[in-house]
């Protein structure tokens, strides 16, 4: 029996940037956001989260926001633990991990830029599944979903990369 979930989010209430890593772990009202560098978008990022915490708590008890970097492993066993100990099962991930990436001819983009990309953009949503999967499995049910972009479908120029990245999502959720 196919299920379809119906998922609507207000940008003023869960803000997340393209720029930085972010990924969504939701459990009914959860969200876990999750940040790979600390500047000061991401530190907006986990101040939107708190502030969105303490105005749904006064409505649901039941909201948890969570800081990590979404390439590192022991961040997400430690996010997966900590979500189940607090939920007791993961019923839905929403895999959104994102960076811009160089833009450029592929000739110069270095060699370390094309990795932070491919590391955030595709790397992340691999750790994330390997995590999260087996609490599903073990529970019987879940849902993931893999966020990629139209531009791992069509390519875009100069955004090597990012398109490379994103394209490969595709390939791995499939």
């Amino acid at each position: 029996m196919q299920q379809t979930l119906n998922l609507s989010i207000n940008d003023d209430d869960f803000a997340y940037s393209k720029i930085s890593s972010s990924a969504m772990l939701i459990d009914l009202s959860l969200s876990v956001w999750t940040g790979r560098k600390l500047d000061k978008q991401v530190s907006n990022e986990i101040d939107s989260a708190k502030r969105t915490k303490s105005r749904a708590g006064n409505y649901h008890k039941n909201l948890l926001a969570v800081q990590a970097d979404a390439v590192k492993t022991a961040d997400w066993k430690k996010l997966v633990k900590t979500v189940s100990a607090q939920f007791g099962t993961i019923d839905v991930l929403i895999n959104n991990a994102g960076v811009t990436g160089p833009i450029g001819r592929v000739e110069d983009i270095s060699p370390a830029d094309w990795r932070e990309s491919m590391t955030v953009n595709l790397d992340a949503q691999f750790l994330t599944v390997r995590r999260v999967a087996p609490v599903m499995k073990a529970q019987g049910s879940g849902a993931i979903i893999n966020m990629s972009s139209v531009s791992g479908l069509h390519g875009v120029g100069l955004r090597t990369a990012y398109v490379a990245a994103k394209w490969a999502v595709i390939g791995f959720t499939k």
